[in-house]
């Protein structure tokens, strides 16, 4: 007897940062007004940013340099220029952008090897009923203490909140305690946002990560010809 194919089993769902990452951004911000079937340029800079650090990190510390870096970043770097708001600005992010990753990434403050790099994590939260993915980009690792980097293009308030709490109860989840502190590296800008999480609790971010979801699921589900596809209301 199949038990799979006589009963339908629900299984909890699965909820990936990069998933509500791309909700939030497409919901909270201006890109609402853009295409959601074609990656725009953050997107597609975003794709060749982390393919570089991955590289990066995979080379010995003596072959880090700026060109070995512009180089691996020009390997996934995207010839889609009318996703651009022009040609000028298409070179200006990619010289932008390589700038300020050479700026974070040869900072003498990093570990030469990071304990992670660009790894999956999957978690059971009783709570939330839910599995949550999260994808480590730079965990670096002091004693009994860890740091996670992410790298981000100009992320908006909302995007930065639910990094934190995503990354605190997934933390939790995964290594049994959160991170000392997140490092958040804006790629436009050039900032290094440092926020420590001492003044989180997990009870917080779960209570946090819970109205992500109701949320994030009630807009999934509304069909309503008022509401745009996968729209809702977040108050951050």
């Amino acid at each position: 007897m199949n038990i799979q194919q006589d009963y339908k089993i629900a299984t909890p769902p699965l909820l990936a940062d990069y998933q509500l990452e791309n909700w939030i951004h497409a919901n909270f911000s201006d890109a609402r007004t853009q295409s959601h079937e074609d990656p725009e340029w953050k997107q597609l800079t975003q794709y060749a940013a982390y393919h570089a650090i991955h590289d990066w990190h995979c080379l010995h510390p003596q072959y880090r340099t700026e060109m070995t870096l512009a180089a691996m970043f020009e390997r996934r770097w995207t010839n889609k220029v009318h996703k651009f708001k022009s040609s000028a600005f298409y070179w200006d992010v990619k010289r932008i952008v390589v700038a300020n990753l050479y700026k974070f990434l040869s900072d003498s403050d990093h570990s030469d090897e990071p304990f992670m790099v660009f790894e999956s994590r999957s978690v059971w939260v009783q709570e939330l009923e839910s599995h949550l993915s999260m994808i480590v980009q730079v965990m670096e690792v002091t004693e009994n203490l860890f740091t996670i980097h992410k790298y981000m293009m100009e992320p908006s308030e909302a995007a930065i909140e639910l990094f934190v709490h995503w990354t605190i109860v997934c933390s939790y989840e995964a290594f049994g305690k959160p991170p000392e502190q997140l490092q958040i590296y804006h790629l436009m800008s050039g900032e290094c946002q440092r926020i420590s999480t001492a003044g989180y609790d997990r009870q917080q971010s779960i209570d946090y990560l819970r109205l992500v979801k109701d949320v994030f699921t009630d807009s999934s589900m509304c069909f309503c010809k008022d509401c745009p596809p996968g729209s809702g209301r977040l108050l951050m």
